[in-house]
């Protein structure tokens, strides 16, 4: 079964930055058609939970204190490659909006709850690596889909096959009427054919369909027994004929 990476929050574990989680109930059914890879890069790059909000400004994680976190967003970035890497991992749903996980849209990074197109840090270490990274919202979607293409597998299983008729005067009934064609000889039929070698006589069939032997040259260079060339052959020469005497 294929495995997914999914961000923790999204399938209920509470490891937000205030404690909390964003379990969405349209994921609960990933497990029928994947193998489910909880992930929180957060956590895994060292954040406490709770712990305060951190978000993206001019290619940093910053608080709202100004304090650097880019450090963790990394070290969390790059665990969640090499578990991809390492289970063979092509896909990833991730948070939307999130510092570590947005794939389309992240806060501006001045804490007004604005938001700017933009991705995640982790996310685009995955995307980089060439794996697909897509939110909440595109996984349910994908998963109505599959659930749906499941069903119509299953239907088809069940319609009965209907079977063809076949109408008077097709061409397919004069085919099924039709005598069968005799086979190949059976194995005792080659039993009048002689053994293959040199000077051997070939059975053929006559245009009765007869057996019948075809003349061949024998070892003696003769033609059906008889001797070949115009002269008598004695110690392996010809000899010539004498003509008349004047």
């Amino acid at each position: 079964m294929e495995k997914v990476l999914v961000s923790a929050c999204l399938l209920g574990e509470n490891c937000r930055y205030d404690g909390g989680n964003c379990h969405v109930e349209g994921l609960d059914g990933l497990t029928e058609f994947f193998e489910v890879v909880p992930f929180c890069p957060e956590v895994e790059g060292g954040l406490p939970i709770p712990r305060f909000p951190a978000e993206l400004r001019r290619g940093y994680a910053k608080l709202h204190s100004g304090e650097d976190v880019t450090r963790a967003y990394d070290l969390g970035a790059s665990k969640a490659l090499n578990i991809c890497s390492y289970l063979g991992i092509k896909l990833a749903i991730m948070k939307q909006n999130s510092p570590a996980c947005g794939s389309k849209k992240i806060h501006n990074g001045l804490f007004d709850g604005k938001l700017v197109e933009g991705e995640g840090i982790a996310c685009a270490r995955l995307r980089k690596a060439g794996i697909r990274v897509i939110d909440e919202e595109e996984a349910v979607q994908m998963l109505h889909k599959l659930r749906e293409n499941k069903l119509q597998r299953e239907t088809a299983k069940l319609e009965p096959k209907e079977e063809k008729k076949i109408e008077p005067g097709d061409k397919k009934e004069a085919k099924a009427e039709a005598k069968p064609k005799r086979g190949f000889r059976a194995k005792g039929d080659f039993k009048g054919f002689p053994k293959k070698g040199f000077g051997a006589k070939r059975a053929t069939f006559d245009k009765k369909g007869r057996f019948g032997k075809k003349e061949s040259f024998d070892r003696k260079g003769g033609r059906g027994g008889k001797p070949f060339g115009h002269g008598n052959r004695k110690a392996g020469r010809f000899e010539k004929k004498e003509g008349p005497k004047e």
